[in-house]
């Protein structure tokens, strides 16, 4: 297993960029990379130079999310609460740790800025990834056809086994049944099917989605598992924003 594992989506759109493995040591991950410690719900960090806070509408039936601007930290390793980090700043590493849960890498083609997405089922119930899209395009200023998404390595729909209550949250908030598949095992979620439903209701094509890596689960010789193994490491999904390369 190599120590990364690339979309092909966004190397040719100019990013770097990896997906973590069991296989990658530390020292392999970009030294200044910037990550979140995840709080499982829809908070969104956004790295610029002015700061502050504000509150944006998003979501389905008007309700709301935050997103909290940051300057560039000090100290950057799990610098802050949240779940997605979005920046601009050019030459600027944003990772999310994951063992289980969906990574989502999102890289703007016109202005070269990036987003970083934990998305765990509570995050995807609350339309994580689609908000992420679109806070990235409202501060940047693109079009959807300009973003390209990868899905990295997860939980597939194979092992996901949830409860109905599970389904009832997706359905609140307007996710497809299709991420859900009823079988005489019980009910399994496609943590991918639901991803792809929010990014593309975001604007994205189907063509720009890009799915990356297999099951956690399924596949503990490649990667880390809480769920199946209460594995204590995580993977680090990192990508880089277009520009001046930040040294390492």
């Amino acid at each position: 297993m190599t120590p990364f594992l690339h979309s092909s989506l966004l190397l040719e759109a100019g990013f770097d960029h990896g997906f973590g493995t069991r296989s990658t040591e530390p020292d392999e991950y970009p030294k200044n990379m910037i990550t979140l410690k995840q709080v499982h719900g829809e908070r969104i960090i956004v790295l610029n130079r002015e700061g502050g806070r504000r509150k944006e509408e998003g979501g389905k039936e008007g309700k709301t999310f935050d997103i909290l601007c940051r300057d560039v930290p000090e100290n950057p390793f799990r610098f802050e609460e949240g779940d997605a980090l979005i920046t601009d700043i050019p030459g600027t590493a944003i990772g999310i740790r994951t063992a289980d849960c969906l990574p989502v890498l999102i890289g703007d083609s016109s202005s070269g800025a990036a987003a970083a997405v934990h998305c765990g089922w509570r995050s995807l119930s609350l339309g994580l990834a689609g908000k992420t899209a679109q806070a990235l395009l409202e501060g940047t200023g693109s079009r959807a056809a300009d973003l390209v998404a990868a899905l990295g390595p997860s939980i597939g729909r194979c092992c996901y086994k949830v409860g109905e209550e599970i389904r009832d949250r997706f359905r609140e908030t307007g996710c497809c049944d299709e991420a859900f598949e009823d079988s005489p095992r019980g009910l399994f979620l496609d943590l991918n099917a639901a991803a792809r439903f929010q990014l593309q209701s975001a604007g994205l094509s189907a063509d720009a989605i890009d799915v990356v890596g297999g099951c956690t689960s399924c596949e503990g010789e490649n990667y880390w598992s809480w769920r199946a193994r209460k594995d204590r490491d995580r993977m680090v999904n990192w990508i880089r924003t277009r520009g001046l390369r930040i040294e390492d």
